[in-house]
């Protein structure tokens, strides 16, 4: 989830970077506003990050240090799901990757939110591949369903 940097201003003003194809699919680092999305400020962007990526190319997006601090402290907060109400119970995640052999993860969980940062993470890990499948995400059982689902997980992790 974090932004990628493609630029710091001032130190790499006046270099070209290509951000798509055809004509106007470059452009060169300069000075520029800050563009934080979640604030009102009218820092000068010290930071240059790969916004929307899509086949057309990439959309630059300026930001201040204080801009992109939130940024990275709120992605931070989301992969650790403390975005979460957290609650006990029984929770199980069983999801490989859409193009086989990159990803197997089967996993059982007491709290809601360490399922949710689970997921989380392997949906990031398998997107290269295709993203999850079967896409069933966190599923909730009983404490006796959480056990019979531990023993076909470690009966599957024996037959592999």
């Amino acid at each position: 989830m974090a932004l990628t940097i493609k630029a710091r201003i001032p130190a790499d003003n006046g270099k070209t970077l290509r951000c798509g194809s055809g004509p106007g699919g470059s452009f060169v680092v300069g000075p520029g506003e800050c563009e934080g999305h979640n604030c009102e400020c009218e820092n000068t962007a010290t930071v240059i990050l790969q916004g929307e990526t899509d086949s057309f190319g990439w959309e630059p997006i300026y930001y201040c240090d204080d801009c992109h601090n939130k940024i990275n402290a709120g992605n931070d907060s989301y992969k650790d799901a403390l975005d979460v109400e957290d609650r006990a119970g029984f929770f199980y995640i069983s999801e490989i990757t859409n193009i086989d052999g990159h990803g197997d993860w089967d996993s059982t969980f007491t709290s809601y939110r360490a399922a949710v940062r689970y997921l989380r993470d392997i949906e990031d890990r398998a997107a290269p591949y295709g993203g999850l499948y079967p896409g069933n995400g966190i599923q909730e059982t009983t404490a006796e369903g959480l056990e019979v689902v531990k023993a076909r997980f470690e009966e599957h992790r024996r037959e592999l």
